[in-house]
């Protein structure tokens, strides 16, 4: 990143800065409530209003409750959230299998394939054509990661290399994940990984959001993002201090193969794969507020939603990083 963007960056960031001091909710005799919990509520709430918006402004609606497609969507992506580390790892993982799964370590590649499986037997389900779901999905994915990423770097997971540049965050609470494991890392000026991955993703969702203004063609939004976000996930990659970034890497270039092999089939096949499904409500904040925030079964499913997010994401034991135990 040249220097002119990373002064773009530096006054972009400069809101969310402030956001990294603590990452603790609540401290109690047994268990712990981090910040990460509730800004993940938040972040999968829009994921799925967004994606019930969008299939309701183009005239689609579930057979089954909305408890029933909307579950399965979270569940996949929460169980392959947690058990994309046996990709990883393979059999070692099995070694140690309770302590393990006893961890709150969580990975958002998993995440990404368990909500592709969700949204197969979804729409196998539902009866409901995969490509304009999925448009959906990413629709409400983009704004989803953007609100994500800012609690990664509440927690403190995810975070950047040491750097020598202006351009960087400083951890200097003990509880941030960054300083337990790394306790050397304290106050030592890091690249602001979290941060630029969250502006990001606002980028990809403010384009979303102009390209359904105008246009209705199916499948856009979705060869795009799998093209735009993993190139850029790849790159930033280089510039994240993890052990398993070769991993990290390979994941990104798998999902970006997979969406360039998309576009290329998408374009053979354009009158098949770029059907025009127009939208009958249009997509505005006033048809929003409507159509999901005053739907009663809508909020019910996703607050029961949100109670299952928060105790995945939020609730710790004794110990941070730890379910139970400690």
């Amino acid at each position: 990143m040249n220097k002119k963007v990373e002064k773009i960056f530096s006054y972009l960031i400069k809101p969310f800065l402030s956001l990294n001091k603590n990452p603790i909710l609540y401290k109690g005799k047994n268990f712990q409530i981090v910040n990460f919990g509730l800004i993940m509520v938040v972040s999968i709430f829009f994921s799925n209003s967004l994606l019930l918006f969008y299939l309701n402004s183009k005239g689609i609606y579930f057979n089954h409750p909305t408890i029933v497609p909307l579950g399965i969507m979270l569940f996949s992506m929460l169980f392959f959230t947690k058990f994309f580390q046996v990709f990883i790892d393979g059999l070692k993982y099995f070694e140690n299998f309770l302590y393990n799964l006893n961890q709150t370590t969580m990975y958002n590649q998993g995440g990404l394939m368990g909500i592709g499986i969700g949204a197969i037997i979804v729409c196998w389900m539902e009866h409901i054509n995969i490509i304009i779901f999925l448009d959906a999905v990413t629709f409400g994915a983009t704004l989803s990661l953007f609100i994500g990423r800012i609690g990664c770097y509440n927690y403190g997971c995810c975070y950047g290399k040491p750097t020598n540049g202006s351009f960087s965050v400083k951890y200097s609470n003990m509880k941030s994940k960054v300083i337990r494991i790394n306790p050397e890392l304290l106050n030592v000026p890091l690249y602001p990984t979290q941060l630029v991955a969250s502006l990001f993703n606002l980028f990809l969702f403010i384009l979303g959001l102009i390209y359904v203004s105008f246009f209705d063609i199916d499948g856009v939004i979705l060869v795009s993002f799998l093209i735009l976000y993993n190139l850029f996930r790849y790159f930033s990659q280089q510039k994240r201090a993890s052990a398993k970034n070769r991993v990290f890497s390979r994941t990104a270039i798998v999902y970006l193969l997979s969406g360039i092999l998309l576009l290329f089939v998408s374009i053979i096949f354009r009158n098949d794969f770029y059907t025009q499904t127009p939208f009958i409500t249009r997509i505005s904040l006033v048809n929003y507020i409507k159509g999901i925030l005053l739907n009663f079964d809508y909020m019910a499913t996703m607050s029961a939603l949100s109670v299952v997010t928060f105790l995945f994401y939020g609730v710790h034991g004794r110990k941070l990083g730890q379910y139970v135990g400690g």
